[in-house]
């Protein structure tokens, strides 16, 4: 059963755990200090790191650049 859909993730530190499982492209080369803001004030609820819907940060604009 195919359970992945398209919602994509930006990962703090490595997640080897995540090696064959998934497809991983693109890092991030400005505003790592936005990335550990967000997991800094992350609670999650469980082991998973389910954020609550309502606490969930929202990207309000991202670039993708080819190099």
């Amino acid at each position: 059963m195919d359970s992945a859909s398209s919602q994509f993730f930006i990962v703090q530190s490595d997640s080897t755990y995540l090696d064959g499982q998934y497809a991983g492209f693109g890092s991030v080369t400005s505003g790592m200090e936005i990335v550990d803001k967000i997991c800094a004030d992350a609670k999650p609820t469980d082991n998973n790191g389910t954020i609550p819907a309502e606490e969930q940060p929202v990207i309000e604009s991202i670039t993708i650049r080819e190099e």
